[in-house]
């Protein structure tokens, strides 16, 4: 006796697990239910809005970036012009960082709100 079965007893035996009805078993849904409810909205809504910060701070890195490349061709070699010239760009991206900040924080409010909602 082989310890393998033949060609024609697996075609036998698979055959027979077709005809059978598949049913998954019953703690399936509730364990799935389970691991939905263990990653709360909140965390959620907190990887989007960082994602969206994110994206917002290399946007902003990427139109600073874009500007210097395209403007630094015309800035004329005068030192006094230049240095007025780096100042405005670095006042410019510093409102810009700050606006970006200012949105961040406006989301971590909302979080915070959500989170004390969650606990009462």
């Amino acid at each position: 006796m082989s310890l393998y079965p033949t060609d024609e007893e697996l075609m036998k035996w698979i055959e027979e697990i077709e005809k059978e009805p598949l049913y998954a078993p019953g703690y399936l849904k509730d364990e799935i239910l389970k691991k939905q409810e263990l990653i709360p909205v909140c965390k959620r809504r907190q990887a989007k809005i960082q994602m969206f910060t994110y994206s917002m701070k290399i946007g902003a890195g990427m139109a600073a970036a874009l500007f210097l490349i395209f403007m630094s061709p015309q800035i004329p070699t005068d030192q006094q012009w230049l240095h007025k010239g780096t100042d405005v760009i670095n006042d410019t991206s510093t409102k810009i960082f700050n606006k970006i900040m200012k949105i961040n924080n406006l989301f971590d409010q909302e979080d915070k709100y959500y989170e004390k909602k969650e606990k009462e």
